[in-house]
C-alpha cells in the first residue's frame, strides 16, 4: 500500500467517515505492522475520533454521543423514514448505523453499492423530503 511507503518519509493522517472497524479492515490490514505505524494518525468518523499507535492503537479522543442523544437521533431518523414513505422493504446492511460519534442513515443499507444508491434517487428529492421532516 502506498501509505506504507509514504510513512517512510513523512507523517500521515487518514480521515474518513468510516468507523474504527472500517479503518482496521480497509487501512491497517494492508499495512506492515512495523514502527512506521507510529507516524500514522487515524481519524475515523469524520475526525470525531483520533487514534495513534504507541505499541498498540490508542484512542486519544472521541466526541461520543451520550445514550439520550443517541436515542433522540435514532428515533428522529426512524420517524422521518416512516413519515416520508421511503422506508425500504429490503435493505443491505444497517439502515441506521451508530458510530458512537455519528449516527449514519443509509436508507437502503450501509452495504448497498453507491452506484445503485444514486440510481434510486438521482435528484435527491427523497433525501430532501427526509431532511425537511428532520428539521421540524
Amino acid at each position: 500500500m502506498l501509505i506504507g511507503r509514504l510513512l517512510e518519509v513523512i507523517k500521515v493522517a487518514v480521515i474518513s467517515g468510516g468507523a474504527w472497524p472500517q479503518f482496521e479492515t480497509q487501512v491497517l490490514s494492508n499495512l506492515p505492522g512495523d514502527g512506521r505505524l507510529n507516524d500514522l494518525s487515524l481519524l475515523p468518523v469524520c475526525g470525531t475520533q483520533f487514534y495513534r499507535r504507541n505499541g498498540t492503537w490508542q484512542g486519544l479522543y472521541s466526541e461520543k454521543f451520550n445514550p439520550e442523544e443517541k436515542a433522540k437521533i435514532i428515533g428522529a431518523l426512524d420517524q422521518a423514514l416512516e413519515l416520508s414513505g421511503f422506508k425500504a422493504g429490503r435493505s443491505w446492511g444497517d439502515v441506521i448505523e451508530d458510530r458512537d460519534s455519528q449516527i449514519t442513515l443509509s436508507a437502503l443499507g450501509s452495504r448497498r453499492r453507491s452506484t445503485r444508491r444514486r440510481n434510486g434517487n438521482p435528484d435527491f428529492k427523497k433525501r430532501e423530503k427526509i431532511k425537511t421532516i428532520l428539521r421540524r
